[in-house]
């Protein structure tokens, strides 16, 4: 039997190419896909929270927790992250009992940048002392957005 009898099994080198640029198209969009999937999230996390936090300061005003009036503030920085804290008192600073940061991606439309907004709710019936929406979006696209109503009529918060 001579060599060329013989049936060489395997890949060229271009059916390889072909193969891995394929699988690494593949795997880009599906890493672009799945960050895009997380900032999203992150953004209604943001909502989420935010509206707990609102019912939670106007549940305590209503029970007149520790005998305090409770709010949160809302703070836009020029630089850096924005945040919102839940507080007891009848004006902030008052004494702070949560802090949380917006997620990575997320940021304030509402208050605007180097601004701030506090959310005071009343004892007994916990009506909000303004009218007002939060409106958060994504950083990176801020027509995309979360709205967080509240109502100093009914003491409604809607998001």
């Amino acid at each position: 039997m001579r060599v060329s009898d013989y049936k060489i099994l395997g890949f060229s080198l271009l059916e390889l190419v072909i193969v891995i640029a394929i699988i690494a198209i593949l795997g880009t969009v599906g890493f672009v896909k799945l960050t895009d999937y997380f900032i999203r999230n992150n953004l209604e996390k943001d909502a989420q929270k935010i509206a707990f936090t609102l019912k939670n300061a106007r549940d305590r005003s209503i029970s007149q927790d520790r005998g305090f009036q409770w709010g949160v503030h809302f703070e836009n920085p020029a630089t850096g992250k924005g945040f919102y804290e839940l507080f007891a008192g009848a004006s902030y600073p008052g004494q702070t009992i949560l802090r949380n940061n917006l997620n990575t991606g997320v940021e304030f439309l509402s208050p605007s940048a180097s601004s701030t907004l506090d959310i005071l709710f009343s004892k007994v019936t916990g009506l909000a002392s303004a009218s007002t929406t939060i409106i958060i979006a994504l950083s990176d696209d801020d027509s995309i957005t979360k709205s967080i109503s509240i109502s100093n009529t009914n003491s409604e918060i809607n998001y």
